[in-house]
C-alpha cells in the first residue's frame, strides 16, 4: 500500500511540474510599446521658393513679390482704415469664392501705395511659413509699426508696413539696428514708405479685436519697395523730393 501511494504521489508532482512553464533563464521582459506615429517635419527647399513652405501659398506669394508696382498713390492713414470695410473675413485664400477674390485682387494688385507717418517701432520678426520657417535673421521679416502723431503713438492706433528678406537683398544698408535708432524713445521720426498693398488675411479680425484692437488696419505696405527718412533738421513734404533721405544711405549706428 505505501508503495502504490509513494508511486501515486510522484506520479502526481512529475504532472504538476510538466505543466509548469519552462524558464528560459532570462529576466522577463516588458511589453513591447507601440510604435509612434511621428509625422516627418517637412523639409524645406533651398533656396526658398516664393509660395514659402507649408502655410497659405497664395498668402505667401503676395508677400514675397520682388520688383516695384509700376505707379504710386499717396495714401494717408484714415485710407488704410476705411479699407478694412473690403476685408475678407476668413482665413486661408484658397476658401475664398470670386467675389471675395476680384475684391481683394483688384486691391492689392493695382497701384503701390505710399504713407508718411512717424515711426513708432520695429523688430525682428519671428520665422514665417513665407520664408520657409528659417530662423536667422537674413530669412525673417521686419515689422514695422508707423503711427499718424504723437498724440495717438499706440500700436492698436497704428499701421503696419514690412521689409522682406526677398526685397532686403538689393538694398544694403537696410537692418533693424539703423531703424531701431530712429524710434522713441531715443527720436520720433518721419518717414515716408513706398511699396506694394497687401492685405493680412491671417489677421483680418486684428481691428475688430475685443477688448481692444490690436492694430489700426488688416492692410499693409507688404513688401516694402522705398524707405526714406526726415532728418530733425529738414523740411519734408509728403509728395516732394526734398529733404528725405533714403535709409540706405543713412550712416550705419
Amino acid at each position: 500500500m505505501k508503495r502504490r501511494l509513494a508511486g501515486f504521489a510522484a506520479g502526481f508532482l512529475l504532472g504538476v511540474f510538466c505543466l509548469l512553464p519552462v524558464s528560459s533563464g532570462l529576466a522577463p521582459q516588458p511589453p513591447a510599446k507601440a510604435k509612434s506615429k511621428k509625422a516627418k517635419k517637412k523639409k524645406c527647399p533651398d533656396p526658398c521658393p516664393v509660395e514659402g513652405c507649408g502655410g497659405d501659398a497664395e498668402l505667401n506669394r503676395q508677400k514675397n513679390r520682388t520688383g516695384e508696382p509700376a505707379a504710386f498713390r499717396l495714401r494717408n492713414f484714415d485710407y488704410f482704415e476705411n479699407l478694412n470695410a473690403s476685408a475678407v473675413r476668413k482665413k486661408g485664400r484658397d476658401r475664398w469664392n470670386a467675389e471675395e477674390r476680384k475684391r481683394v485682387d483688384g486691391l492689392e494688385n493695382g497701384d503701390g501705395v505710399t504713407l508718411v507717418g512717424l515711426l513708432y517701432d520695429a523688430t525682428l520678426s519671428d520665422k514665417e511659413t513665407c520664408n520657409c520657417s528659417r530662423d536667422e535673421p537674413e530669412f525673417r521679416d521686419y515689422h514695422i509699426w508707423l503711427v499718424r502723431s504723437r498724440e495717438r503713438a499706440t500700436k492698436p492706433d497704428s499701421i503696419v508696413v514690412e521689409m522682406t528678406p526677398p526685397i532686403r537683398r538689393g538694398k544694403t544698408g537696410w537692418d533693424d539696428a539703423k531703424l531701431r535708432r530712429l524710434i522713441p524713445p531715443r527720436a520720433w521720426t518721419r518717414v515716408r514708405v513706398r511699396g506694394y498693398l497687401f492685405f493680412d488675411s491671417e489677421h483680418f479680425d486684428f481691428p475688430t479685436r475685443q477688448p481692444r484692437r490690436v492694430r489700426a488696419s488688416a492692410w499693409e505696405i507688404h513688401p516694402v519697395t522705398e524707405f526714406e527718412v526726415c532728418p530733425a533738421a529738414a523740411t519734408c513734404t509728403d509728395g516732394g523730393a526734398p529733404g528725405w533721405v533714403k535709409l540706405e544711405n543713412l550712416p550705419a549706428p
